[in-house]
């Protein structure tokens, strides 16, 4: 955020009153000579608790972190940036929460309190490892929008050929007799958003190269004159 060229975010910085912190990762970077602000924040800012994580986030982005962070939507499911009909990537903000403060709670005591029996239970892991990812993502994503904004555009098209792919992998599951596909999309749906995210091709081309694939691969092994496979059926 700091870093991005034209950045709001670089100005706010002076609020977090922030001691550096000299480390070896900082004494390398000086010595390259490849310091950035960014990179000192990130150094120095305390992350080790929820407040501190809220604190520093509420200063930058000038307004309540985790209300901002309850709001936040992905972009593909958007059509605009005030398109508010999008489910939230955080069901229940206070939920997450929680299920962070308990995160925090069994690091603090397994780092620095060596128990002899674990802090919590395996089914309370479980759900603070879901409160986490659930966390991140939509960090991830609403940092993202914050600084490249939303394509419009490309989104009303991406949302159309993956409503294309949607009706292929019915027609697929009709003719294997199996449901097994639409496991395969879910899984391909995570990997095209993530790729898209990184590569900054688009969602568009990701998915236009999945539609391609599927259709080749249906009129090759159930043409109308041809019988599904013995071992398909």
């Amino acid at each position: 955020m700091i870093d991005h060229q034209g950045s709001i975010y670089a100005e706010r910085v002076a609020a977090l009153k922030l001691n550096l912190n000299y480390d070896l990762p900082l004494v390398r970077s000086l010595h390259g000579q490849r310091i950035t602000l960014g990179f000192l924040v990130a150094r120095s800012a305390p992350f080790s608790t929820l407040p501190s994580i809220n604190r520093v986030f509420s200063t930058m982005l000038d307004r309540n972190f985790f209300d901002w962070l309850a709001a936040v939507r992905k972009r593909l499911d958007m059509q605009d940036a005030n398109d508010t009909s999008a489910r939230p990537i955080i069901s229940d903000i206070e939920q997450t929460k929680q299920r962070l403060f308990r995160l925090f709670d069994a690091r603090h005591i397994l780092v620095h309190e060596f128990p002899t029996s674990p802090p919590m239970g395996w089914w309370e892991m479980e759900k603070m490892i879901d409160g986490a990812e659930e966390f991140l993502v939509a960090i991830e994503e609403g940092i993202l929008q914050l600084l490249y904004g939303i394509d419009e555009q490309e989104n009303v098209k991406s949302a159309t050929i993956i409503s294309m792919i949607e009706s292929l992998n019915e027609e697929i599951a009709q003719q294997t007799k199996s449901e097994a596909i639409f496991e395969a999309h879910k899984l391909w749906r995570s990997f095209a958003e993530a790729d898209a995210k990184w590569t900054r091709l688009g969602l568009e081309e990701i998915a236009s190269e999945r539609w391609a694939k599927l259709r080749g691969w249906l009129d090759t092994w159930f043409p109308p004159e041809r019988q599904p496979p013995e071992y398909l059926t």
